[in-house]
């Protein structure tokens, strides 16, 4: 995965255990909110192990995402500045 559960929690100021299956439904919607603006296939992504190797800048996007989720969910998640850090990420031929 490209982003845990610990790593979300941090971003989003949780320490407890309390939310962590709405922190988990809104990480995975943000992923796939992301891998979707990218136009890739996330087994693109695979290491040599099967394991995702993402760029850090997918990651910091992926965090960007599951914030605005989480915190002012009747907004669009793909802000300007998502949108700024992963434009050079996207493949072009299918945007």
């Amino acid at each position: 995965m490209i982003i845990d559960l610990e790593m979300a929690k941090r971003q989003l100021g949780r320490i407890d255990d309390s939310d962590d299956d709405r922190i988990m439904r809104e990480l995975d919607a943000a992923v796939s909110i992301v891998i979707d603006y990218l136009k890739v296939d996330s087994d693109e992504y695979e290491d040599s192990n099967g394991d995702n190797d993402f760029p850090t800048l997918v990651g910091a996007s992926v965090l960007l995402v599951l914030q605005s989720l989480y915190e002012t969910p009747d907004r669009d998640p793909l802000t300007e500045a998502v949108v700024s850090i992963l434009r050079r990420s996207r493949d072009p031929a299918i945007a």
